[in-house]
């Protein structure tokens, strides 16, 4: 299940892969930590916005943040991400962020600040859009 949930994500079939992780969620076989964050980043910055759901990424990256004591940058960068998807700019995540991140991140979660300073929230690359796909057979 793990491996297919990260072919479907590797592959951007973003919405096969939101389903794989919530039957990995709800099956309970895996980190939880692992599995809501994943889920959390493709609910809030999957470039497909029928994928997208603000509400559940935040639930799930507040969840991982407190799994993780707030200590895990991913955790926070991914709470961040999630708030940015709702229009939130919680910028005081993103910064938190960058002071938890190792410093190869540093120069990375830098411009994800200054993407959210400029209301743009982030978004995962590739260009599958289900609704394109979808439109082919109307």
């Amino acid at each position: 299940e793990w491996l297919w949930a990260n072919a479907c994500e590797d592959n951007c079939l973003y919405s096969e892969a939101i389903i794989a992780y919530q039957f990995i969620e709800q099956r309970g076989q895996y980190s939880r930590v692992h599995v809501i964050s994943r889920l959390a980043l493709l609910l809030a910055a999957s470039p497909d916005e029928l994928c997208r759901n603000g509400p559940e990424a935040v639930a799930y990256a507040k969840e991982a943040c407190q799994i993780s004591e707030w200590k895990d940058w991913v955790a926070t960068s991914l709470l961040a991400a999630a708030y940015a998807n709702e229009g939130n700019f919680a910028i005081k995540y993103a910064k938190i962020t960058k002071d938890l991140a190792p410093t190869e991140e540093k120069e990375t979660r830098q411009e994800r600040i200054e993407m959210y300073q400029a209301n743009i929230p982030y978004r995962l690359k590739g260009d599958f859009q289900l609704k394109d796909i979808l439109s082919k057979f109307d």
